[in-house]
C-alpha cells in the first residue's frame, strides 16, 4: 500500500512497526492515532533471517530486507517507549501547525513532523485497521525509510 507521506527526523534505514495507538477524541497533533516505529532488535533480525526475510551484508549494522540494503538501529536501540506517551517516532495523521478543521480532514495538508511520518488521516485509518491485528499477534512488520 503506497500513500503520500512526509518524513521528518528519522534516518534512512530499516525499522519495525510496534504498536497502534488510537486517540478518541482525536488530537490536532497526531489525528485519530499513531503507529509506533521502533528499532529492530537482534532477536527480530535472527527470526527474520531464519524465515529468510533478511540477508546479512559485509557492513556492520546493515542488512538487506526486501532487496534493499539499509541500516538497523538508527533510533539508538529504542524498542518501544512507555504506553500513552507521544515522544517516540510514529506514523500519524493530523498536523500541529494546522487548524482544528484542517487537521481532522480526511486529506489534510501534509506538514513535516518533528520525528516521524505524517500521512493523510484516511490512509492512517486504513493502515491502523490493517496493522492492528497483525501487531497484536506479534508479527514483525518491517518499515523502511530509503
Amino acid at each position: 500500500m503506497a500513500c503520500p507521506a512526509v518524513t521528518g527526523g528519522i534516518a534512512p534505514g530499516h525499522y519495525k512497526l510496534s504498536f497502534v495507538d488510537r486517540y478518541a477524541p482525536r488530537n490536532i497533533e497526531m489525528g485519530a492515532g499513531r503507529i509506533r516505529i521502533a528499532d529492530l532488535t537482534l532477536r527480530d533480525i535472527k527470526g527474520l533471517m531464519f524465515d529468510e526475510r533478511v540477508e546479512e551484508t559485509l557492513d556492520d549494522d546493515f542488512y538487506r530486507i526486501g532487496g534493499r540494503k539499509g541500516f538497523v538501529g538508527a533510533l539508538g536501540g529504542v524498542e518501544d517507549e512507555a504506553p500513552f506517551t507521544r515522544l517516540g517516532p510514529s506514523i500519524h495523521g493530523g498536523g500541529e501547525t494546522l487548524t482544528w478543521t484542517q487537521s481532522g480532514a480526511n486529506f489534510q495538508p501534509l506538514t513535516t513532523p518533528p520525528k516521524g511520518v505524517r500521512v493523510h488521516n484516511s490512509d492512517l485509518a486504513k493502515l491502523m485497521n490493517y496493522l492492528e491485528p497483525r501487531l497484536r499477534c506479534l508479527q514483525i512488520v518491517i518499515f523502511s525509510i530509503l
